[in-house]
């Protein structure tokens, strides 16, 4: 098996997402037995294993820094909203718009200026 994936691009998380997306869509179809969800989970699977086994390793890394690009930046507010709506805290939450650092700001001041401690850009934000 080694020397069959030698030189083969193997598994990132672009592959692992896909995964995911593939089995939860598949998990839904099982519910509404749609043909077009089917056929998406079936797409994003085959996909998933042309990835694994592909041997153009730089066109695979050109896919997983555009899914980078844009994955973390979504990842980050989720888990801004996250701690905003779950989570009994006395500070609010907030992104630099242009650094993209998480910022810990207090709760309840009204309209405030903030400067981001890592690249100094200010900006007005309602807590």
């Amino acid at each position: 098996m080694n020397s069959f994936m030698r030189d083969r691009y193997g598994t990132d998380d672009l592959n692992f997402f896909m995964m995911l997306l593939g089995f939860l869509l598949w998990g839904i179809n099982l519910f509404l037995n749609n043909f077009i969800i089917l056929l998406a989970s079936v797409f994003l699977n085959i996909f998933f294993c042309f990835r694994i086994f592909s041997k153009n390793i730089p066109a695979r890394r050109k896919e997983l820094n555009f899914f980078n690009k844009y994955y973390h930046r979504y990842k980050q507010a989720i888990s801004i909203i996250h701690k905003n709506l779950f989570k009994k805290d006395k500070n609010y939450y907030a992104i630099c718009r242009n650094c993209r650092q998480t910022l810990r700001l207090p709760k309840g001041k009204g309209k405030i200026e903030v400067s981001c401690p890592k690249c100094g850009y200010k900006f007005d934000k309602r807590t």
